[in-house]
């Protein structure tokens, strides 16, 4: 899946359905830590969207979800 980015944050998913938020500024290190993980519990679908620094996702169980970026 291709990653999204709202605001400060850009967000990457797996196709089972883990969304992982990083910050854009990165954390000093090579690699860093996610500043947070939510796992959706099934697959996502399409292109994530952003409106408003706000991040949504579609599912392939018929629901969207939103997140708003926090750091």
């Amino acid at each position: 899946m291709q990653p999204a980015i709202a605001g400060r944050v850009v967000y990457t998913f797996t196709q089972q359905g883990l969304l992982r938020a990083f910050a854009t500024d990165g954390c000093g290190t090579e690699t860093c830590e996610p500043l947070w993980e939510y796992n959706i519990g099934v697959s996502i679908t399409g292109a994530p969207a952003v409106s408003n620094g706000h991040l949504f996702i579609g599912t392939v169980d018929g629901r969207v979800i939103a997140f708003a970026p926090t750091l």
